[in-house]
């Protein structure tokens, strides 16, 4: 092997390097991007389930449409990079390599691409270039090379916005397991299965207001439940205060608006309430009851007018009736 061989497979190990630098990018960003669109589209169909509940039909037609994108996808993205990375064409050619490296570099320019073209053609030589030149050439090319600084070329944080696309269905469905947890998991169910006729829930949607509170003892609070779905059934209300373990069920009927309502009169202590309907629970909720506040003490100051020369005076445990001399500041 000549000197400029040893330079040329050098040149070929640090744009080796950086090939598979590239391909792990690309890679990563379509996995990401895959994901994040098939993870939306999910999240988006079941979204739409809730309020449409749509038939077998439909869910099918969704399920097909999303199967197709998400390979469609997945072979631009995945497959034909990694058939041109192992075969060495296209994109990852060591031919783009040297020429995206010539763009980032003021240093190198076309020289790195033209070495590499000059060298693959030295075994016809048919423009009979100077193997001095050549090795020359090579070796200049690979001192510069070593001296580039690759980090930013194929780094992962250009991979920023598919990693953006990717933690927007994870928020969206976060979110939607927050605000009504139980129509998006049968939503998601769903759509995951597709083919299947489910039955409709009883209780689509169960909300209790006013939730976590906090009111002055002697006070009151109505509690307000509002469903959706098919249920309209008396509901069953818990009510715990705080240091008790027994617990109290008030059987709660629908009015003409369609809610349920029950009036808590007096409040003595903490108290811990929830709702059964039909087979869904909601949360506990806590109304903290404080205690009503009321003057213990009251201690006033007498800062006399400068006329009757009187130092300021206290008065303890006043009632808040005062007599004072006219001027008199409290």
């Amino acid at each position: 092997m000549t000197g400029f061989d040893k330079d040329y497979q050098a040149i070929v190990e640090i744009l080796s390097k950086q090939r598979q630098r590239k391909f792990l990018l690309k890679a990563s960003k379509g996995t990401l991007f895959l994901l994040g669109l098939f993870l939306l589209a999910l999240c988006l169909a079941a979204l739409l389930d809730i309020p449409f509940q749509f038939d077998e039909s439909v869910r099918l037609g969704m399920a097909l449409g999303i199967t197709i994108v998400t390979a469609g996808i997945f072979l631009l993205q995945i497959v034909w990079p990694l058939i041109h990375f192992l075969s060495k064409t296209g994109p990852f050619s060591y031919e783009a390599l040297a020429r995206e490296v010539g763009k980032q570099s003021e240093k190198l320019h076309d020289e790195l691409l033209n070495g590499l073209q000059i060298y693959q053609s030295m075994g016809e030589n048919r423009e009979e270039y100077s193997l001095d030149l050549v090795a020359f050439s090579l070796r200049r090319i690979l001192k510069k090379l070593r001296q580039l600084n690759f980090s930013h070329l194929y780094s992962l944080r250009r991979a920023k916005r598919a990693m953006q696309l990717f933690a927007t269905p994870l928020l969206l469905s976060s979110a939607a397991f927050i605000i009504f947890p139980i129509s998006f998991a049968d939503g998601l169910n769903h759509i995951l299965h597709p083919g299947m006729r489910f039955k409709p829930r009883a209780v689509e949607f169960l909300s209790v207001w006013p939730g976590d509170v906090t009111k002055v003892e002697g006070d009151s609070v109505e509690i307000i439940i509002k469903l959706e779905g098919a249920f309209t059934g008396p509901v069953e209300l818990f009510l715990r205060e705080k240091n008790r373990t027994a617990v109290e069920t008030k059987e709660v009927d629908r009015d003409s608006s369609g809610s349920y309502r029950h009036k808590i009169e007096g409040l003595r202590s903490t108290t811990h309430y929830s709702v059964k309907a039909k087979d869904e629970f909601s949360p506990v909720y806590k109304i903290d009851v404080q205690k009503r506040p009321f003057v213990k003490n009251l201690k006033l100051q007498l800062i006399f007018p400068e006329y009757t020369k009187m130092q300021p005076r206290y008065q303890d445990d006043n009632v808040g009736d005062i007599i004072a001399l006219k001027g008199t500041r409290i």
